[in-house]
C-alpha cells in the first residue's frame, strides 16, 4: 500500500502522508483492511517518506539558486553578526544596571538581587 511511484516520489510521498493524517482523524474514504495495512506499515515508512520531501525541497532550492529563480534571494548566505563582548564590571542589560558579575551569579530572582 505504501508504494513510492518512480517519476515523482515527492508528489507520492505526499500523497501518503495526506492520507496518513486523513486516517489520524478519521476522515480517510479507504475501507478498514487499507487503513490497517497502512497503519501496520506507517512507522516504517514514514522516514522515508519524509527524506524524500526533503531532497525534493533541496533540489527547488539548488534550482532557484542555480537559474536566479524562485528562491533565489531568500538563501544567500548572511555575514556572520559580530557582538561585542560584554566585560565582566560592564552592566547587565537583564539585571537593571548592575553588573554581570554580580548579576550572573546570583540564583532566584533579578528582583531579589536588587
Amino acid at each position: 500500500m505504501l508504494e513510492a511511484a518512480e517519476d515523482d516520489p515527492a508528489r507520492q510521498a505526499l500523497e501518503v502522508l495526506l492520507e496518513l493524517y486523513a486516517i489520524a482523524v478519521d476522515e480517510s474514504g479507504l475501507d478498514p483492511e487499507a487503513i490497517a495495512e497502512m497503519r501496520d506499515e506507517a512507522p516504517d515508512a514514514i522516514p522515508a517518506l519524509v527524506l524524500s520531501l526533503y531532497a525534493w525541497r533541496w533540489d527547488q532550492m539548488a534550482a532557484g539558486l542555480a537559474n536566479g529563480g524562485l528562491g533565489a534571494g531568500r538563501y544567500r548566505p548572511t555575514e556572520p553578526i559580530r557582538v561585542t563582548k560584554i566585560g565582566r564590571n560592564d552592566p547587565c542589560p537583564a539585571a537593571r544596571g548592575r553588573s554581570t558579575r554580580s548579576a550572573a551569579g546570583r540564583r532566584g530572582s533579578v528582583d531579589a538581587a536588587t
